[in-house]
């Protein structure tokens, strides 16, 4: 560690006043603050491009400066140019060809109003910090098991991993054979924007009954970067990008590495969590081609391969044995455009290829693989009524499990959403999806959006959302203590929420949600009368959350504050008591300070209390409860005089040093420092 902050001090002496490297976020709506999808927005300067997303999201990582302008197009809209001010979040408005009007720049971030979706950007501090920018999500739960090389799990709103839908560029990260999406396989650098949608089941299906993440990759930018860290964590990776004026191709390789054994407590005694090293090495590319100005077509391709140790529990520790593997993501579109919007034709591919091996050196393998094909149709009719209609055909299939051995299946997915605005100041969006596979289920959506005075906005939705069984809960072979259950149905949820949002003066906001969720037929493994424990279909649960979310008026240059309280309440049906592992409140906070050539990032999240079922010293049943946690990230970023393009950065995780185990048997790391610098070009 000593050495690292003699790195860091040593950099720090040449650091001088100068301005670091902007990067720039934006929206681009149309006059009713509609999001504008596909819109090409060209940096002058540099002639580099981007596209803004479907919700009209676009992101330029760096090389923006006060002054740059932007060219901003789309077929059916005028063409506009504006110049950057201070701001490094920027709303663009365009009209139709028939009426020409400038674009408009309005400082800070976006308002609440402007589509259906909360959007976050990922900040240097994220980069380097394991679970940072997913904490930031309101009411999200990071489930961890000890250290680098341990699972991670999201969860929102006190529900299951199984619940809640994680998406990389349009690709389904969920695994068909248990549900889960490990988030330690996915390198950071695969993604730089997050954005929520707690909308159950309509876009994705199975699986999103709690909300969708989708995790967004804005690989336009040539880098280096290489940091170090306690635990013998060493990281680095290569980006470069090949623009031209009809195509840009990107690509991105590295490695994350860490030795990961450290000190933990438990009880009155001390020891080394071992065999929890990690090793990762990932590369990628995107490519975006202009075939005309009215076709696009893109593609991803993602691939990242771990070896790691399986220290297991300090109860159970597996001081031999190792967990490896590899994953493949890749997707392709083609989008047509047109003035009134667009159709798209959709492929992407998961696959992933896992090996474990026990103590015993018993070696369990795992070939993993899903496919989805679908057509995308968004048109707008009228001023007031637009639609977006999808058809899919979707297959899971486990080419190769010691468990469950081969298995398949496919699904027929549909989805038609309308919005419809008959009042100036009030909306409605409601959809309806049908899904056909092991038998058919039906999910629907409505929303309704009124306009309050001083630009606030009253939001009221109320919906349904299921999930399959996976592979393992049906196929699970027949054993003396377990056994699958090929009878079982799908799990089922109905959803309402309110919310309220008010902009404030200087780019600050207060919103509030309230959410409640009712949950019946939840698959539960549970031993029977013949002792061997199989799933069923026995659970109903409900689970209420209110959440406050600000950003605090910027009074002060520079200086940024913003975070959310979630207060959750959940109760189990069949006992009364409330969920295992749920904490009964989440809060994160983040304050951030920009001056000149330094910005410094100061992130804390807590998590409350939890309760389980656990066994007193006479192996009786008991409940028992795991105290809060309290984690604080500090993060520097500074220039570097000789290279206006670098940066070095300065990252404390647990600064407290506190617990901050999630689960009472997976001790996580102390304080940790991580140094390292980055160049863009």
């Amino acid at each position: 560690m000593l050495s690292i902050l003699r790195i860091f001090l040593i950099s720090g002496l040449a650091i001088a006043l100068l301005p670091g490297v902007q990067g720039l976020t934006g929206i681009v709506l149309d006059h009713q603050n509609h999001p504008i999808g596909f819109a090409s927005v060209l940096h002058s300067k540099s002639q580099s491009w981007t596209l803004s997303d479907e919700r009209g999201y676009f992101l330029f990582p760096s090389g923006i400066n006060q002054g740059d302008s932007l060219l901003i197009s789309r077929i059916g809209f005028k063409t506009a140019t504006m110049a950057l001010g201070q701001s490094n979040a920027v709303i663009i408005h365009l009209n139709r060809d028939i009426i020409s009007i400038d674009a408009v720049d309005v400082e800070g971030s976006f308002s609440f109003g402007n589509t259906d979706w909360k959007k976050e950007s990922l900040s240097s501090t994220d980069q380097m910090s394991r679970n940072s920018m997913l904490q930031s999500v309101p009411g999200s739960i990071i489930k961890t098991y000890g250290g680098k090389a341990g699972v991670i799990l999201q969860t929102l709103d006190g529900g299951t991993p199984e619940h809640t839908k994680i998406v990389l560029d349009g690709i389904d990260l969920t695994s068909p054979q248990n549900g889960l999406t490990d988030l330690s396989e996915i390198p950071k650098l695969f993604y730089q924007q997050v954005f929520l949608s707690k909308n159950p089941g309509i876009e994705f299906g199975s699986g999103a009954m709690d909300g969708v993440i989708h995790l967004r990759p804005w690989m336009n930018q040539s880098s280096i970067m290489f940091s170090m860290g306690s635990f013998g964590e060493e990281n680095e990776a290569v980006a470069y990008t090949f623009p031209g004026s009809k195509t840009t191709f990107h690509l991105l390789g590295g490695r994350s590495k860490e030795k990961g054994n450290y000190a933990y407590s438990s009880g009155d005694s001390s020891a080394i969590r071992m065999n929890n090293d990690f090793n990762q090495v990932f590369g990628g590319c995107q490519i975006r081609y202009l075939h005309d100005p009215n076709t696009l077509i893109n593609g991803s391709l993602f691939l990242s391969d771990s070896d790691r140790g399986a220290a297991g529990s300090i109860s159970y520790p597996s001081s031999e044995s190792r967990r490896s593997n590899e994953l493949i993501l890749a997707n392709a579109r083609v989008v047509h455009l047109f003035p009134f919007g667009n159709i798209s034709a959709n492929l992407s591919h998961r696959f992933n290829d896992e090996h474990y091996l026990d103590s015993s050196s018993e070696i369990n393998e795992h070939h993993v693989s899903s496919d989805k094909m679908s057509v995308d149709w968004t048109q707008k009719w009228t001023e007031k009524l637009s639609t977006v209609s999808s058809v899919s055909i979707r297959q899971e299939a486990i080419l190769k499990s010691t468990n469950v051995g081969s298995q398949k299946r496919k699904h027929l997915e549909s989805r038609f959403v309308a919005h419809f605005l008959p009042l100036p100041l009030f909306s409605i969006r409601t959809g309806v999806r049908f899904d056909k596979s092991i038998k058919q289920n039906t999910t629907y959506h409505i929303q309704c959006k009124l306009g309050l005075p001083f630009s606030g906005q009253l939001t009221v939705g109320t919906g349904t959302g299921f999930r399959l069984p996976t592979f393992n809960d049906l196929y699970w072979p027949d054993g003396a203590y377990t056994a699958g259950n090929t009878s079982l149905v799908a799990e089922e949820n109905s959803m309402k929420s309110l919310g309220i949002d008010f902009p404030l003066i200087k780019n600050g906001s207060v919103g509030m949600q309230w959410r409640i969720r009712k949950s019946t037929n939840l698959i539960k493994w549970a031993a029977g009368s013949d002792w061997i424990w199989r799933p069923e279909n026995l659970d109903k649960t409900s689970r209420e959350t209110a959440t406050i979310s600000v950003t605090i008026p910027q009074w002060i240059r520079g200086l940024s504050i913003s975070g959310n309280v979630s207060i959750i309440d959940t109760k189990d049906e069949s006992t009364g008591n409330s969920l295992e592992y749920v904490p009964d409140q989440t809060a994160f906070i983040q304050f951030g300070y920009t001056r000149e050539f330094v910005s410094v990032d100061i992130q804390g999240h807590f998590t409350g209390e939890r309760t389980y079922t656990g066994y007193d010293s006479n192996f009786n049943s008991i409940e028992k409860t795991i105290d809060p946690i309290s984690n604080v990230t500090l993060g520097i970023h500074a220039a570097i005089p000789w290279m206006r393009s670098a940066q070095c950065h300065f990252v404390i995780n647990n600064v407290l040093d506190r617990d901050i185990a999630f689960f009472p048997d997976y001790p996580e790391p102390g304080t940790s420092v991580t140094a390292g610098m980055s160049i863009n070009f």
